[in-house]
């Protein structure tokens, strides 16, 4: 008799037990992101793996001043307009939060590539535009959702997820930005639509080209800094040859959330800085491959090679 009344129990035993694990312990969504990740990250210099340290966040700094006028010599002129506007421990905070951000994104297979003037500075500076002060990426709406579970996850970082305007990925320890439900520096998150042969930005304020799928796909892990971002197969096509030759000054600080003085707005034939920043110089090395020369004036930087082909892989 006993031994019947257990049985007869039993599932509502077993079904209170089952309630009580997932009150106490919730689904968490992963992160796939390794611990070790959240506290260093580690580098290959010269095929050495070095780690990354905590870097001095407090040589973040919230704020730039603009000159009050313009030097009279035309270089210094250039130099003021056309300013490097990221010292060593930001660039750093930036490249520890986009690798975070694409390695999470990789892991969960979402396909996301360099965007906007992130683009533009991985083919002609192999990096941050050198006035350039954010990072902009491109992610499929149809991963709108999954996106926004795996970036929410990650402990340390914040996920800026408003309707109508791009998403922001950030550290969250900083001090800038205080009055922002985001803090600076922090990767821009862009989506794109797509039909059979096309794809173009969400936002209609963002929507002023629709590029060919058979100039972006498929996807190559391409120089930026010193790391590796998702890029565009045919990235000269995809920033267009205006964005080469010509260098537009930047007109909005992200820094500070606000727009650039009007009287720095700019735009010069990249040629007239060759002497105050580094460009890369693609020529052709041979019929698979381009060689992409780093140079500031004439001093060589680093090159690279680069395949011909990769929109026909």
């Amino acid at each position: 008799m006993a031994l019947n009344k257990c049985r007869r129990f039993l599932p509502c035993i077993l079904l209170i037990f089952i309630a009580v694990i997932i009150i106490l312990f919730p689904y968490r969504q992963p992160t796939f992101i390794p611990k070790e990740w959240l506290y260093s990250m580690s580098v290959k210099i010269k095929n050495k793996v070095i780690l990354w340290k905590q870097p001095d966040l407090s040589k973040i700094r919230a704020g730039i001043h603009y000159p009050k006028r313009f030097s009279t010599n035309k270089d210094e002129k250039l130099f003021q307009i056309y300013r490097t506007d990221l010292n060593s421990v930001e660039m750093e905070m930036f490249l520890r939060t986009v690798s975070l951000f694409s390695r999470a994104l990789s892991s969960a297979n979402i396909t996301h590539m360099v965007y906007g003037g992130t683009a533009i500075g991985s083919r002609r500076h192999h990096g941050f535009i050198p006035w350039d002060d954010d990072i902009d990426v491109w992610i499929n709406k149809t991963e709108k959702k999954k996106s926004k579970g795996i970036l929410s996850s990650i402990p340390k970082f914040g996920l800026y997820s408003p309707n109508n305007f791009q998403w922001k990925f950030f550290y969250k320890n900083l001090k800038t930005l205080k009055q922002k439900p985001f803090r600076w520096p922090y990767i821009d998150i862009f989506y794109f639509e797509e039909n059979a042969t096309h794809i173009w930005d969400e936002l209609p304020p963002h929507r002023t080209r629709y590029h060919k799928k058979s100039i972006i796909f498929p996807l190559y892990d391409r120089k930026f800094q010193s790391i590796k971002l998702p890029t565009p197969c045919a990235i000269d096509k995809f920033v267009g040859e205006s964005a080469i030759k010509n260098c537009q000054s930047s007109s909005y600080s992200h820094r500070m959330e606000g727009s650039v003085p009007a009287k720095f707005h700019m735009k010069v034939l990249c040629s007239k800085l060759y002497h105050l920043h580094p460009f890369v110089f693609r020529t052709k090395h041979n019929e698979t491959h381009y060689k992409e020369e780093l140079k500031q004036n004439e001093t060589l930087i680093h090159k690279i090679f680069v395949p011909t082909n990769l929109c026909a892989t």
